[in-house]
């Protein structure tokens, strides 16, 4: 085996060998890198500042987000989790009608008081989004192309490769 980015692993019958983690997770890596490079050509680096919330103020979607999260912040524990009564008092709304991602709204306003005035995590989460989409989509490509997709799909997938021809298509 090449010398390189390696891990050792005990191998009891033996005493020895290697698996190289390039040689497993090196597609992986690339995808990861590529879409955080597609991120920041897009978006710039800016959005990942967790002050920055300016460009989340511009209206649409995003600001809806961005208000349903600040609610969330300073109303009070609700039960459910998720409830909040400041965005429209007296009744109560789950923060899931806002699309704030519910987790980590949860999350982060476990840590609020730790947290600054200004706070937004959805630059953040844009990046994660990017990264695992190149992940994922770079593994779904490697199984059809090494014609392994047909061992690992369920019986009755929603999304399965039906041809060669075609890369995706709903099962019937």
């Amino acid at each position: 085996m090449k010398e390189g980015f390696y891990i050792k692993i005990l191998d009891e019958e033996k005493g020895k060998g290697k698996i190289a983690i390039w040689d497993k997770y090196g597609l992986s890596i690339i995808a990861a890198v590529l879409g955080t490079l597609c991120f920041i050509g897009i978006y710039g680096v800016d959005i990942l500042n967790p002050t920055y919330d300016a460009w989340l103020l511009q209206g649409g979607d995003l600001t809806i987000h961005y208000i349903g999260w600040e609610f969330f912040r300073v109303s009070d524990w609700q039960f459910p989790l998720g409830l909040m009564d400041r965005i429209c008092y007296p009744n109560s709304v789950s923060i899931i009608f806002t699309d704030s991602i519910p987790v980590l709204a949860v999350l982060f306003k476990l840590f609020s008081s730790f947290l600054p005035e200004t706070f937004q995590y959805f630059g953040w989460w844009a990046l994660l989004c990017f990264i695992l989409q190149g992940v994922f989509s770079t593994n779904l490509i490697y199984l059809y192309l090494q014609g392994t997709y047909d061992k690992r799909m369920a019986e009755k997938p929603c999304l399965q490769f039906k041809d060669k021809d075609k890369v995706f298509a709903l099962a019937d």
